[in-house]
């Protein structure tokens, strides 16, 4: 009993620091390294498409006919992706910036009795 307490306490103070002061930071660089996500993400979904393609103008001279749909379609969710991300990511920021020490102490709070409670 007492080791969960002291658990759950030490999870609540984890939380308040990140609240407080890490999700600001955070929220700041995490734009770029998504970025690299969805483009690497972008990059591996089109070489089935490359190989496709260059089978098909190995054999027959011309690229597949739905070779340039597919490579559209892929960088239009890419891009749709990330723009959705740096919305939701710049709320996020906004958001962080503003909690207080009391906000970020009951998000803690809450938070740990949520988990704790499932």
């Amino acid at each position: 009993m007492r080791d969960s307490i002291a658990w759950a306490v030490a999870e609540v103070i984890l939380l308040y620091v990140v609240l407080r002061w890490a999700a600001v930071p955070i929220l700041e660089r995490l734009p770029a390294g998504l970025g690299h996500v969805v483009g690497l993400l972008a990059a591996l979904l089109l070489l089935p498409e490359y190989a496709v393609t260059v089978m098909t103008r190995r054999a027959s001279g011309r690229p597949a006919p739905f070779a340039h749909a597919y490579g559209e379609l892929v960088c239009a969710v890419a891009v749709g992706v990330y723009r959705v991300a740096g919305i939701l990511i710049s709320v996020l920021h906004t958001a962080a910036g503003r909690i207080g020490h009391r906000a970020a102490l009951v998000g803690g709070i809450g938070v740990v009795v949520i988990i704790h409670a499932v």
